[in-house]
């Protein structure tokens, strides 16, 4: 209490005991008695302060070390998130540049306290499941088929030296741990680049230094025989297919772009190089229908050539456990599906010029549906015969000549009959069957749903039927709603049919076309569930890397 109150007090107790002693019809044993008992009354309060004054001392101690291991932890956590950001090139994720070691620092306060943070990516599948991947230096976290990089946990404890080990019981409460998770944007190169195989995936191309060591020299495009992470030139082997139709390839933040050595009257046997990348003829290439890879004529049209890209190894069979690499050139294509001639781009290669580019549309200029989780790839009327019992989802066929390309069985049109409750079109999508214009289809084919989920059937799948699609009244099959935009998570760039189901490429259920050698995602509804084999035509930008969820653990 204030000073001035403490002296009134004990006035007032001062004047009491002379009162009580001047009583002399009062024993002296009552005055002692209460003088102890106010001496007691007094020492107790004293020792109530100091204990009280130590334990907010304590407290406050304790506090600012917890408060400083907190701070140690979450600046780990920046570290990481730091690091993980540094990894990139154009403004795209470097895989192989992302950390895949302990990240450990101390912070920059007085005395600062050290921290040590470990990151564990996962990947997601078609379903939306995650699963945790190994990550190697150099290469960085390998996913495995059908799934993509898409976040990583991120664990920080300070001060390191009196972090326990995760999942351990320790009794030391002077340490912190926070964990975060940080999602990865998706593009169309959730994982920058991939391999572009051969038909029977026996062999890949690789891009190679003239020199040995650097681009310095030049490259040239070679077939290899050893392809993947295992391989020692994996990061070589990871083409992009953009959207001005270029093959290119990232080394040391650099693009290089596979040159056309132009329209040719012969075959020509020197290697093809690398250049300078961009919207020019010299340096773009189209997909034709058998997944050749053809010249881009010269003359402005973008019309392709009759030229292609030609595997030298596509007739050997090298022995086992060797590695045979040769030099591409360009040969006469040949109209069909042979290991010398077709290639395969995983889907991580990219769409080229079919990947849309806004999104207010439903569709981009060569009028594809491109989807999101196999992105390079489109939905295909098998084989050009529109009696299949399935359509599939094929490596995107593209010219810059993109009102002759792609042909009709790849391009989509749609004609809208009404809107739904949420302002969404609901019509019609069909192909212009035998022609590559939407305008005026003399023989339109209409995608028609079989209103039923694969739980039900795992054959359930999308075909396509003779329709008439300005006709106002349609079956109920044939109706579809696009989403665009206005769908939230879970319907965002899709299409739904009349019993809400929504169009999608399963990776779980593939098939071999007639006369094919290799099986392709089918095309089906199923329950929408906002997984990317939903999404078509999403823009190269869905989603946003983020740190989110941090929270103590």
């Amino acid at each position: 209490m204030p000073a001035n109150l403490r002296c009134s007090y004990w006035r007032r107790v001062t004047r009491a005991m002379h009162r009580i002693g001047n009583r002399g019809n009062r024993g002296e044993d009552g005055s002692i008695v209460l003088v102890l008992l106010l001496i007691m009354f007094l020492s107790i309060i004293a020792v109530t302060v100091t204990t009280g004054a130590l334990t907010q001392l304590n407290l406050s101690t304790n506090l600012k070390l917890r408060n400083d291991a907190l701070q140690g932890a979450l600046a780990g956590n920046q570290a990481a998130v730091a690091e993980i950001r540094s990894a990139a090139s154009g403004g795209n994720l470097t895989v192989s540049q992302l950390p895949c070691t302990t990240v450990a620092g101390v912070t920059n306060s007085t005395a600062g306290t050290p921290y040590t943070a470990t990151i564990q990516y996962q990947q997601q599948n078609s379903q939306g499941q995650y699963a945790g991947v190994s990550c190697t230096p150099g290469v960085g976290p390998i996913t495995t088929s059908h799934s993509f990089l898409a976040r990583a946990i991120i664990t920080s404890c300070a001060p390191a030296n009196v972090c326990p080990a995760v999942g351990s019981a320790a009794p030391n409460t002077g340490w912190r741990r926070t964990i975060s998770t940080y999602t990865f944007k998706t593009t169309n190169a959730n994982i920058p680049g991939g391999l572009v195989n051969t038909y029977q995936f026996g062999e890949c191309m690789v891009a190679s230094f003239n020199n040995g060591t650097d681009p310095s020299g030049g490259m040239t495009l070679d077939v290899t025989t050893s392809c993947g992470p295992a391989s020692s030139s994996y990061t070589l082997e990871k083409f992009q297919y953009t959207s001005t139709w270029n093959l290119e390839i990232i080394v040391g933040g650099q693009g290089y772009c596979v040159q056309d050595p132009e329209d040719l009257s012969s075959p020509k046997s020197s290697p093809i190089v690398f250049g300078t990348c961009g919207a020019n003829p010299t340096y773009q290439w189209g997909i034709d229908d058998t997944a050749e890879i053809r010249g881009v004529a010269t003359n402005g049209s973008g019309q392709p050539t009759n030229w292609c890209i030609n595997n030298p190894l596509g007739d050997t069979q090298p022995a086992p456990q060797t590695v045979q690499t040769s030099p591409a050139f360009m040969a006469a294509c040949a109209g069909g599906y042979d290991n010398k001639y077709t290639w395969q781009m995983a889907p991580s290669v990219g769409a080229g010029g079919a990947a849309p580019s806004d999104t207010t549309t439903l569709f981009g200029n060569t009028n594809q549906l491109v989807n999101y989780q196999e992105f390079g790839r489109c939905m295909d009327v098998t084989n050009q015969y529109v009696g299949s019992s399935f359509l599939i989802d094929y490596s995107c066929k593209q010219f810059p000549d993109t009102a002759d390309y792609p042909t009709w069985n790849q391009r989509w049109c749609f004609t809208q009959h009404s809107i739904d409750s949420n302002g969404n079109p609901v019509g019609v999508l069909y192909t212009p069957q035998g022609q590559t214009s939407c305008a005026s289809p003399s023989n339109p084919y209409c995608a028609q749903s079989p209103l039923e989920t694969p739980v039900q059937a795992v054959d359930a799948w999308v075909t396509v039927v003779p329709c008439s699609p300005s006709s106002a009244t349609q079956p109920t099959a044939l109706s579809w709603t696009g989403w665009s935009i206005r769908g939230g998570a879970i319907h965002d760039y899709t299409w739904t049919d009349a019993s809400g189901y929504c169009l999608e490429a399963n990776t779980q259920n593939p098939q071999y076309p007639s006369g094919s050698s290799n099986e392709w995602s089918t095309i089906q509804v199923a329950t929408c569930d906002g997984s990317y084999m939903q999404k078509w035509n999403a823009p190269a930008t869905l989603g946003s890397s983020q740190i989110a969820d941090t929270h103590e653990g």
